[in-house]
C-alpha cells in the first residue's frame, strides 16, 4: 500500500490570520474550499458542531481555491499544506500564511478501476513503484515537493 500522509489547513493573508484567536473567527469569513476533498466534509462537520457556521465555498479545482486566496476573492482557504506551499513558494507570496488552529490529517493512496486494469498491468505497476521506492527516488520527490 502506498500512502501520502498530509494536512489541510487555513490559509489567508497574513494580517487576518493573525488576527484570528479562536475557530470561532473563522465563522466570519468566507472560505473557500475544493468540493470534492475530503476537506470539504470536515469542514461542514466542524460547522455542524459549533455554535456559529462556517461560510463554505466550494470550488471545482485546489487552483481554483489557490486563484480565490492568490486575487482576494475570498479571504480564506482550507486547503492541503503541501500544495498551499508549493502556490506560496512558487509565487512568492509573502502575504500569505497558514493558520495552527485547524488541522486535518488526511492520507492519498493510489486507486485503480477494475474496469481499466488488469491484473497483469496493476502487478507491473505496483512492483515499478515499489522498484522507485526501495532506489530512493520516491523519497526525493517528496522531499522536492515538501510532502
Amino acid at each position: 500500500e502506498f500512502n501520502i500522509p498530509s494536512y489541510y489547513v487555513f490559509y489567508g493573508r497574513t494580517d487576518l490570520i493573525n488576527r484570528i484567536r479562536n475557530l470561532s473567527d473563522f465563522g466570519k469569513e468566507d472560505i473557500s474550499v475544493h468540493n470534492s476533498s475530503g476537506a470539504e466534509a470536515e469542514l461542514n462537520k466542524l460547522s455542524a458542531s459549533c455554535s456559529y457556521c462556517l461560510k463554505i465555498k466550494r470550488e471545482p479545482t485546489f487552483k481554483n481555491v489557490v486563484e480565490r486566496l492568490i486575487n482576494d476573492k475570498h479571504p480564506l482557504v482550507y486547503i492541503n499544506s503541501h500544495i498551499a506551499n508549493y502556490y506560496i513558494h512558487d509565487r512568492k507570496l509573502e502575504n500569505v500564511k497558514g493558520s495552527s488552529l485547524l488541522r486535518t490529517s488526511m492520507t492519498y493512496r493510489i486507486a485503480f478501476s477494475k474496469k481499466s486494469m488488469n491484473e497483469r498491468t496493476f502487478h507491473r505497476f505496483d512492483r515499478k513503484l515499489l522498484e522507485l521506492e526501495k532506489k530512493g527516488v520516491i523519497k526525493k520527490i517528496l522531499q522536492k515537493y515538501g510532502l
